[in-house]
């Protein structure tokens, strides 16, 4: 049977359209200290204004290699002399694994601490090709049973757990959620969202053959340059 590409959403055409180019010459003579510049400028270049929360703080978080630093977000409805039952998001950004930072999805964070109503923290874990896998995920991991064991030291009482990610950050999310599950002093993980989340690797599903150019920045051969620095 012929394949054919789908027919996109309007919203989707419209934001493919608007979408700077961050592929500059070939894709594997773009150095990474230079792809992550422009990706930086491409996220922050298309936030408007800031969705407005309570408060952000940073945190630094004990992980196996050093700190990892984490933004908590709390919603407009927090009262600090009040303890309430706000679910604790636990957040990772996406970027292949290779690009990507706190301040590249702090939309993203301000946006689901708002619309969600729960305390989100943004985890900063490390990027490769400096730190390959598993230090992502030994990260993520590290961060989310420390979010979870510490909340009420912070001042919150205790509420669901939900950890989420977009794109590589869907990857560790679901990764963590495993983790989480098979560890028998892992945290109790309530609820799991994954926006658009890696799970396969191999790079052989329809939708790498669907869209691999022509939608962005994001191609099959971008995909495969992600996969080559994080493994």
């Amino acid at each position: 049977m012929e394949q054919r590409n789908p027919k996109l959403h309007p919203q989707v055409q419209k934001f493919v359209s608007e979408m700077p180019s961050i592929s500059a010459g070939q894709i594997w003579d773009t150095p990474v200290s230079e792809f992550r510049n422009l990706f930086e400028q491409m996220a922050t270049s298309q936030v408007a204004e800031k969705v407005p929360v309570n408060s952000v703080t940073t945190l630094s978080i004990p992980g196996p290699a050093g700190l990892i630093e984490t933004r908590i977000y709390d919603p407009l409805s927090f009262e600090g002399s009040e303890k309430q039952n706000f679910p604790l998001l636990v957040y990772f950004h996406g970027g292949g694994h290779v690009v990507g930072s706190l301040d590249s999805h702090d939309c993203v964070a301000r946006f689901l601490c708002a619309e969600a109503g729960c305390v989100v923290a943004s985890v900063d874990y490390r990027l490769a090709p400096e730190n390959k896998f598993p230090a992502a995920i030994e990260d993520g991991y590290a961060a989310t049973k420390w979010l979870a064991n510490n909340y009420q030291s912070m001042g919150y009482a205790i509420g669901p757990l939900i950890i989420a990610g977009d794109s590589a950050g869907g990857n560790i999310a679901a990764v963590v959620a495993l983790l989480a599950r098979d560890d028998k002093d892992g945290p109790k993980i309530d609820f799991q969202i994954l926006f658009y989340p890696v799970t396969d690797y191999s790079c052989s599903s329809n939708s790498y053959e669907f869209f691999s150019t022509g939608y962005g920045g994001l191609t099959k051969e971008r995909m495969r340059w992600f996969q080559s620095y994080y493994l």
